[in-house]
C-alpha cells in the first residue's frame, strides 16, 4: 500500500505540473474569455499562433486527461480500496465517489478532443 501512495502522489504532482501548463495555454487561448463559436474558431484557425495555440490547447488537455484517467483514477480507486477495472468501469466508479462530476461528459469531452486532433492533421 506504501508503494501506491508513494506512487499516487507522484502522479499528483504531474496533474498539478499539468494544471499550470494547461492553465496557462488557456489564458493565451481565450484572453477575454471568448465564446467559442464558427467565427471564432475560424479567425483562430486564420492565423499560425492562433494554430499554435489550440494545438497546444488540445495536447496539453489531451495529456492531462490521459494522465488522469489512466494513472491517478486507477491508484486514488486503489487506495480507496476500490476494485479497479476497464476505464470506463474506472470512472464510473469515480463518478459514484463524486470524484468526477460526470462519466457521461468525460467521454464526451474526449470524443471532442479526439475530434479536434484529428481535424487539426
Amino acid at each position: 500500500m506504501t508503494e501506491t501512495i508513494n506512487r499516487l502522489w507522484q502522479i499528483l504532482r504531474v496533474v498539478e505540473k499539468e494544471d499550470i501548463y494547461l492553465q496557462g495555454v488557456i489564458q493565451r487561448l481565450f484572453p477575454r474569455q471568448d465564446v467559442i463559436s464558427p467565427v471564432w474558431l475560424e479567425n483562430l484557425l486564420a492565423t499560425p499562433e492562433g494554430i499554435d495555440r489550440l494545438e497546444s490547447f488540445v495536447g496539453k488537455f489531451s495529456r492531462m486527461q490521459d494522465t488522469v484517467g489512466d494513472k491517478l483514477l486507477p491508484l486514488l480507486l486503489a487506495a480507496l480500496g476500490e476494485k479497479t477495472g476497464a476505464a470506463i468501469d474506472n470512472l464510473d466508479r469515480a463518478e459514484r465517489l463524486r470524484l468526477i462530476h460526470s462519466t457521461d461528459e468525460w467521454i464526451i469531452m474526449r470524443n471532442l478532443r479526439n475530434q479536434m486532433v484529428h481535424e487539426l492533421r
